[in-house]
């Protein structure tokens, strides 16, 4: 489980980390979409072995990667570019 939880948080954060520079590509939302993948997976993970403050974390990312996954493809589809950070936060 912690190796789990750390390959999907090194995931997300590499995918955010490029989407909030800018440079949001397909291949982001890639990234993006398995790290919900991953956070999805520690779900199955008997929950006694956690806190309740890292489930609640693991499910905000994997909600948040797949609607960023989803954002950047269909910014993408549109001909338009993906708009970097999370839903309604100020672009800087």
């Amino acid at each position: 489980r912690t190796v789990c939880r750390q390959f999907a948080s090194s995931i997300f954060e590499k995918a955010d980390a490029q989407d909030r520079a800018g440079n949001s590509n397909k291949n982001t939302a890639r990234t993006f979409y398995a790290a919900a993948v991953f956070y999805e997976m520690l779900g199955q993970f008997d929950a006694e072995l956690s806190g309740e403050g890292e489930e609640a974390e693991e499910q905000h990312k994997r909600k948040y990667s797949k609607w960023k996954a989803t954002e950047i493809l269909k910014a993408m589809k549109e001909g338009r570019e993906p708009t970097p950070g999370g839903y309604e936060e100020p672009v800087v």
